[in-house]
């Protein structure tokens, strides 16, 4: 599976990621069994997709997917 990070989120990727990472998904895992295994709060995620569709937390996943995940964004 494909998993994108943007912003702040990226330092939970492997180390010379650039923004994405390929990773191992059991199978039975959820997004946020993905996102937990990278090390990602569940507070600091906003948005999470799979495959460009809006999913939650629970929302299960497979090796073919691509998930990309955006934190709170705030600004004026």
């Amino acid at each position: 599976m494909t998993v994108r990070l943007f912003a702040l989120l990226q330092k939970h990727l492997p180390e010379g990621s650039r923004g994405k990472a390929t990773v191992e998904v059991p199978e039975g895992a959820t997004a946020g069994d993905v996102l937990s295994a990278l090390g990602v709060p569940r507070h600091s995620v906003h948005l999470v997709m799979r495959d460009g569709e809006h999913v939650d937390w629970d929302a299960p996943v497979s090796s073919g997917d691509a998930l990309t995940v955006f934190p709170p964004v705030a600004g004026g």
